[in-house]
């Protein structure tokens, strides 16, 4: 009884070029798409931040030309102009430093300070935090500052009225960053 087998194995070299492009593969979903999760996220955060500037100056039109000062219209400004379709909103607070007016929206925490609010205070990732009289810090040695402080607490320069400054900033998911936006544009 004399078989032949005519059969063939994998060659070792077959073997390590169908590992290393598995290899790639794993890297890619457990690397690269998590990254890409995260940036998506993050663009999500600094888009509607920007929602929420738009929105300030839609609550100024409607209110003669005046963005909230008092709890209660920062209230009406968070349940009335921040709720997207679909949210439920519970205002509280009583707009002061330590405790703001919130609301939280279907996907955020958004939490709108007075100008008691230190400038270094950065909120959770998934908190949009408000201000008055406060504003982005581009220029840390311009103002003095310690560069990790990301908000400037306002003075009267260039402003008549510090009301009339706003600063909206989320963190960042997985960065020490902070996306910050004002409602105005200050001349160097």
């Amino acid at each position: 009884m004399n078989r032949t087998y005519n059969s063939r194995g994998f060659t070792v070299i077959e073997v390590i070029i169908v590992l290393a492009i598995a290899s790639m593969i794993f890297l890619i979903v457990f690397l690269v798409v998590p990254k890409l999760q995260s940036n998506s996220r993050d663009y999500e955060r600094k888009h509607y931040s920007d929602f929420l500037l738009t929105q300030l100056e839609e609550y100024k039109n409607d209110h003669g030309g005046q963005y909230p000062k008092t709890a209660d219209d920062a209230c009406d400004f968070l349940a009335h102009y921040t709720v997207q379709s679909g949210s439920v909103s519970s205002c509280t607070g009583y707009f002061s430093g330590s405790d703001p007016v919130t609301v939280d929206t279907k996907y955020y925490s958004v939490a709108f300070f007075n100008n008691d609010i230190p400038h270094d205070y950065i909120g959770p990732v998934d908190e949009i935090d408000m201000a008055m009289s406060h504003w982005c810090n581009t220029d840390p040695a311009k103002f003095s500052e310690d560069p990790t402080h990301k908000i400037t607490n306002g003075n009267a320069w260039p402003f008549d009225n510090l009301f009339d400054t706003f600063v909206i900033w989320t963190k960042l998911e997985g960065h020490t960053d902070v996306y910050c936006i004002d409602n105005y544009s200050r001349a160097d």
